[in-house]
């Protein structure tokens, strides 16, 4: 429009770039090749009147560029277009700061007139608003499709490629994955530090994904904890999970902390396991969830998962129905002193029953209700319960016993929940000393670093700590010596062929005599005949539980 009001003139609009130089972003009738000669200019006093405009912040005129040092900069190009003439104007941001400039050059000699001088600043005017609206623009879709905290993608935006891969799939022969990753301790992060922490940690988390999967279609953060990756091939998948993992198992150093993180991979392929966003998001899932179950590294959906996940979902709603209408209950499983046999203390073990009067096995129930949170209430009736029906036990004359429940990882994450047990024993008729918490010793090394402070609680409330299934994990000797662990409970695979291996037996003898040189209490578990109970006795083993002695009662087949 301004070339036609002015004959014989050049309309240019540049615009300042990130490297703080000009660049033509319009110029109707100069060729693209021609506009690379002034791409690139970079403001100041004798950058031409377009710099001079932009350094100066105010409209600049000149009608002979080749006498005005202003133009010193430049005059070659004005004389590779035979230019004489050049007058500019500022465009200004909403702030009123130059941010790139509106020009008309001749090819002659001429000064602006008030029309031209008023057109330059209407124009320059009119392209500030419409860059400002572009950039508005630009930065509402960035907020609609970019997660605030990690500069990731969000799930619209995850959503969005997503479809247009399958769109595009449709015509063209194209695989691709889905990368659901989970991380795994990242709400006991929360808990213990607060939202503040753990929002700066998610910021460096998105950092480090973002970092390793630069090749990916998309990154994106979906859930406070949990992040997606599209990536280009279907063994693509698998390398960008396992750079994620790789790079999330290096802790996170913030102030004065070291965070380690970890995290879980689940995969799903375009097509075979999903056409559509929702399917291959929700099998990529289960995927992840069964790799978190299993401690896997990268877990690749298989069809069977979907109806592990449906079992899931069907027994969380019993455990749900369970809470509500007291279908749970307890049974004791009797602790004996392995030299007279006598009963020294009894284990607390979980029984769910359906409404059609079957059970389900702990080792389906449990995780459950850990993944689902179900725990923490199931946690608190476990213990005001057993605390009740042995207490009945206690006061009826029996000779003093301990009392073990079962924790597991999910409670020690919420450490409101362990103050509430540990009311609960306060309140008992058992002296705290005489209570044990059992935690396994693939918890007590997983999560040790964050609930470090939570043990010592509960060592310090003189309830005792027991770790159950030694010998089959990873234990470290310092966090036994560190927690001031009271009591080892071999692991039933430890003791099975004891009678028939000699080298079962040097490792019963082992881990025995590591109890007793840190002061430690060793039970056996899984006795199941007589002729394992002699040779743990023979062994100096100081109690042992199985079949042989008791099945899992309720208490009432105990009181006298």
């Amino acid at each position: 429009m301004a070339e036609a009001l002015v004959p014989d003139s050049i309309a240019t609009v540049m615009l300042m770039q990130d490297h703080r130089s000009l660049d033509i972003i319009s110029a109707p009738t100069v060729s693209p090749a021609d506009q690379l000669l002034l791409n690139g200019l970079k403001p100041g006093p004798t950058a031409g009147t377009c710099g001079n405009a932009v350094y100066r912040n105010e409209a600049v005129y000149t009608s002979n560029v080749h006498g005005d040092s202003r133009c010193l900069d430049v005059c070659n190009v004005f004389d590779q277009f035979e230019l004489n003439a050049c007058w500019s104007n500022p465009v200004r941001d909403s702030e009123g700061q130059s941010i790139g400039s509106f020009a008309l050059s001749s090819f002659e000699n001429r000064e602006p007139s008030a029309f031209h001088k008023e057109l330059l600043a209407v124009a320059a005017h009119i392209i500030g608003i419409l860059l400002q609206r572009s950039r508005a623009q630009e930065q509402l879709e960035q907020m609609a499709y970019e997660d605030s905290l990690t500069g990731l993608s969000n799930r619209s935006a995850l959503f969005r490629q997503l479809s247009l891969l399958i769109a595009k799939a449709q015509t063209h022969d194209h695989e691709f994955a889905v990368v659901y990753v989970d991380l795994d301790r990242f709400k006991i992060l929360n808990d213990n530090f607060g939202h503040s922490v753990g929002d700066q940690i998610l910021k460096l988390i998105g950092d480090r994904i973002r970092e390793c999967t630069k090749d990916a279609y998309c990154a994106a953060r979906v859930g406070g904890d949990e992040f997606v990756i599209v990536a280009k091939t279907t063994s693509d998948g698998e390398r960008l999970g396992r750079a994620v993992m790789d790079a999330l198992s290096l802790p996170i150093e913030y102030q004065a902390y070291r965070f380690p993180i970890g995290c879980s991979v689940g995969i799903s392929c375009f097509p075979s396991d999903g056409r559509d966003p929702e399917s291959l998001l929700n099998n990529a899932d289960t995927a992840m969830y069964r790799a978190k179950r299993n401690e896997l590294r990268v877990c690749y959906y298989k069809p069977e998962f979907t109806s592990k996940s449906i079992d899931d979902f069907r027994i969380e709603n019993i455990l749900r129905s369970a809470i509500e209408n007291n279908l749970l209950s307890l049974r004791f499983q009797g602790k004996l002193d392995a030299k007279t046999h006598r009963t020294v203390g009894y284990e607390t073990l979980l029984r769910l029953q359906c409404s059609d009067g079957s059970f389900i096995s702990p080792a389906e129930f449990i995780p459950v209700a850990e993944s689902t949170g179900l725990i923490v209430p199931i946690g608190e009736w476990v213990v005001k319960t057993a605390l009740e029906e042995a207490g009945d036990l206690l006061q009826r004359g029996e000779d003093a016993f301990t009392l073990a429940i079962n924790i597991s990882g999910a409670q020690l994450a919420t450490p409101e929940h362990i103050q509430k047990l540990l009311a609960l024993i306060d309140a008992s008729a058992f002296p705290n000393n005489a209570v044990y918490f059992e935690i396994t010793e693939t918890v007590l090394v997983k999560e040790a670093s964050y609930a470090s402070d939570l043990l010592e609680t509960i060592r310090a409330a003189g309830v005792r700590l027991a770790i159950d299934d030694f010998g089959i994990g990873y234990s470290s000797l310092g966090y036994l010596k560190r927690f001031r662990v009271s009591q080892l409970k071999m692991d039933k695979v430890l003791i099975d062929d004891i009678c028939m291996k000699e080298e079962s037996v040097a490792i019963a003898k082992a881990v025995i005599a590591l109890g007793h040189s840190l002061g430690l209490e060793v039970v056996a578990e899984g006795v199941e005949s007589a002729d394992q109970a002699v040779m743990l006795a023979d062994i100096n083993c100081d109690t042992l539980q199985g079949f042989f002695f008791s099945i899992p009662s309720p208490i009432e087949s105990f009181l006298p």
